[in-house]
C-alpha cells in the first residue's frame, strides 16, 4: 500500500513504475496483485498509472486505487499508465481521478494495446475518463456510481472473485484487497 506523493518523468506507477518480462510465459510474467494506493501520482511524460506505469507480459489483478493520477502527456491509467504487450489486468478498482495534459487516458488503462480485462470498475462520480481508451465494455471495465461500488455488499461489482475470499469489504468503503484488511492505510474512505 502506498500514500503521500509519487513523482516523476516516465514510468511511473504508484506501486510498479515498469513491470515488464521479455517472455510471454506466464512462468516469466510479473505479477502485481494485492495492492492499494491512495498517493497522488504525477508524472511529467508518459506511461503514468495509479498501480503501474507501464506493463509488458503482465499480470495485474485485485489492485485498487485511490489516488489522482495526473501526467502531462498521453498514456495515464487509474490502474495502467499504458500495456505495451499481453497484458492481463482483471479484478481491478480505481477509485480515484485521471487527469491528463492531452485528451487520451483512461480510469483503468491510459491506452489498452494488447491486453486481456475483465471485471475491472472505476467510480464515474470520481473520473471524468471512461476505462480504456475513451470506452468502456460490460464485465470488462466499466464505470459504476459511487454508491455501486462501496460499502458491505456492492451490488455493482460482478465476477466471481468480487467475494470476501479475495476482498475486504466495510460499510462507507470500497473494496480492498483481503491481505490489506487490517491495514488502515489501505483503506479508502468513500
Amino acid at each position: 500500500a502506498t500514500a503521500g506523493r509519487v513523482s516523476g518523468t516516465s514510468y511511473v506507477g504508484g506501486i510498479v513504475g515498469d513491470a515488464y518480462s521479455a517472455s510471454s510465459s506466464s512462468s516469466y510474467k510479473p505479477i502485481v496483485q494485492n495492492c492499494a494506493n491512495s498517493a497522488l501520482v504525477s508524472g511529467a511524460n508518459v506511461y503514468v498509472g495509479g498501480i503501474v506505469g507501464y506493463a509488458y507480459y503482465a499480470i495485474v489483478r485485485y489492485n485498487v486505487n485511490g489516488g489522482c493520477i495526473f501526467g502531462n502527456s498521453n498514456y495515464i491509467g487509474g490502474i495502467i499508465g499504458y500495456i505495451a504487450k499481453s497484458t492481463s489486468v482483471s479484478y481491478c478498482l480505481n477509485a480515484g481521478t485521471v487527469n491528463t495534459g492531452l485528451n487520451e487516458g483512461g480510469s483503468i488503462v491510459g491506452n489498452g494495446g494488447t491486453t486481456t480485462t475483465t471485471y475491472c470498475y472505476y467510480d464515474s462520480q470520481f473520473s471524468e475518463k471512461k476505462g480504456i481508451d475513451g470506452t468502456d465494455e460490460a464485465d470488462k471495465y466499466e464505470g459504476k456510481l459511487t454508491s455501486e461500488i462501496t460499502g458491505s455488499s456492492p451490488a455493482g461489482l460482478s465476477g466471481a472473485n468480487w467475494s470476501s475470499d479475495y476482498w475486504a469489504f466495510n460499510a462507507g468503503f470500497f473494496p480492498i484487497p483481503k491481505p490489506l484488511e487490517s491495514s488502515n492505510f489501505a483503506k479508502l474512505a468513500s
